[in-house]
């Protein structure tokens, strides 16, 4: 084989593995941008519904945890422990460093609701800065 089809050969095989690297590196960055608002929305209705107000304290802003203050939130959102029977993320939006998350849930009474969750990042976290209801 000559020196010009050996060196073409190798080109290609190299191609092929920085391709390779490339897309793999894209859906690691693509899948880690996505699922952090995800997790932390799926994180927040999992705590509520398991009435552990303390872990979804923790996935709630620091603006909003101000504003609402502990006692205040955890008799606005403890009607919902046990009663969410499932909960599906329907969509993602991410600018920067905002996020809403369209949340479908499923309660044990038979009801359904949506929620629009909106998110902020703060210290490279996702947290919940506001819950809103669709009517």
């Amino acid at each position: 084989m000559s020196k010009g089809a050996k060196l073409a050969i190798w080109l290609g095989v190299l191609t092929v593995v920085l391709i390779v690297v490339a897309v793999v590196l894209l859906v690691v960055f693509v899948v880690n941008v996505v699922s952090g608002p995800a997790d932390a929305s799926n994180a927040y209705v999992k705590a509520l519904n398991e009435g552990d107000m303390s872990t979804a304290w923790s996935y709630i802003s620091t603006g909003t945890q101000n504003d609402e203050g502990r006692s205040g939130f955890e008799s606005k959102v403890g009607i919902f422990e046990g009663e969410i029977s499932t909960w599906n993320t329907g969509s993602i939006q991410i600018d920067n460093s905002t996020a809403r998350v369209v949340m479908d849930l499923e309660f044990k009474d038979g009801s359904d609701a949506t929620w629009d969750m909106y998110l902020v990042k703060e210290d490279g976290e996702w947290k919940i800065e506001q819950v809103s209801p669709r009517s």
